[in-house]
């Protein structure tokens, strides 16, 4: 009899074990699911975090900021009126005998509550190129988040002066945003986007905020290095 009951609570025993394996098995599968879809906890939190210090910059400030980018993913921030954002030259930047034509990477803003009349910035998570007919690039998302801003962005920021930072001297036009910024996590040779600042593949990377009065509106912008934002002619 005693033996019996040692069996049936030993029997017991192995059931709750496998069970907690179980359902520990279950819970790493989600969690692997849900970053796959929609990035690691760390690329979701540094997206609030730099949505958070661009609205809380103080004016007339421009300070470091940094960002956990998973591999493929692309962060780019909206103006409020623009209805998509272009990377001009961007693609072209690597290309040693770049096409006289300036193309251009581009993404249509989301039109979620965040981005609503609003300038936002976006993950985007798995983003991929396809090029159009006229040369030009789409930027595919496989999902995005979003964060509203406060104030709106530049119409226009130039890349040159982070490019001859880096001793990379293109000889013509640089690259440059139009309706937003843009930062990409790309591997050599892979169909993700470029921002125009060569390839990237580091987990995190250091950029910089500003926030300013220009052209009679104050401004906000993250880029490459400081200054971010220049009156617009």
């Amino acid at each position: 009899m005693i033996r019996n009951r040692k069996g049936l609570i030993i029997e017991a025993l192995m059931r709750i074990i496998i069970m907690v394996v179980l359902v520990v098995i279950v819970f790493n599968i989600g969690k692997k699911v849900a970053e796959a879809a929609f990035g690691g906890n760390d690329a979701l939190q540094s997206l609030d975090n730099l949505a958070n210090e661009m609205n809380s910059l103080q004016e007339r400030r421009s300070t470091q900021a940094f960002l956990s980018m998973d591999e493929g993913m692309t962060i780019i921030g909206f103006s409020k009126s623009g209805n998509e954002f272009r990377c001009y030259g961007c693609q072209q930047a690597t290309i040693a005998a770049p096409s006289q034509n300036v193309l251009y990477s581009s993404i249509t803003k989301p039109p979620n509550k965040e981005c609503s009349n609003s300038a936002c910035i976006c993950a985007c998570f798995k983003s991929t190129l396809n090029q159009e007919p006229s040369g030009n690039f789409k930027i595919n998302c496989e999902s995005i988040s979003c964060k509203s801003l406060k104030f709106d962005v530049p119409k226009k920021i130039s890349l040159e002066t982070a490019l001859e930072s880096q001793n990379i001297q293109l000889g013509g036009m640089y690259p440059y945003w139009e309706n937003g910024f843009m930062f990409a996590r790309r591997k050599v040779g892979a169909n993700t986007p470029l921002n125009g600042m060569l390839y990237n593949d580091e987990r995190k990377i250091t950029l910089y905020i500003e926030k300013k009065l220009a052209n009679n509106e104050i401004l906000v912008a993250a880029c490459p290095l400081a200054p971010c934002i220049q009156e617009q002619k």
